[in-house]
């Protein structure tokens, strides 16, 4: 059977040493993901508000929600795949 793709030295993407570089600390990497994941601005995940406080002192939930009812924490990993886990953003 002859492969038609690519060869593995072909392809293109991020190395991880790029990836380390792209990300030298968990700040730098949580700035970039807030960026891509709210690019007009920070929303709370379940209600979708955009009325919220993103300098709370809180340190696992920095963000909060300022809607009437709502008004909870939340961070930038909650409702994404990361949302569990205890690691930070450079891996």
């Amino acid at each position: 059977m002859r492969r038609t793709g690519p060869g593995k030295s072909h392809r293109e993407g991020t190395t991880l040493i790029e990836l380390i570089w792209k990300f030298p600390d968990d700040t730098t990497a949580e700035a970039w993901f807030l960026q891509a994941r709210w690019p007009e601005g920070i929303k709370r995940p379940h209600c979708g508000s955009s009325n919220s406080n993103a300098n709370s002192k809180h340190h696992s939930m920095p963000c909060r929600c300022r809607q009437g009812d709502c008004r909870k924490r939340f961070s930038t990993k909650t409702g994404a795949v990361m949302a569990c886990s205890k690691l930070g953003f450079q891996i």
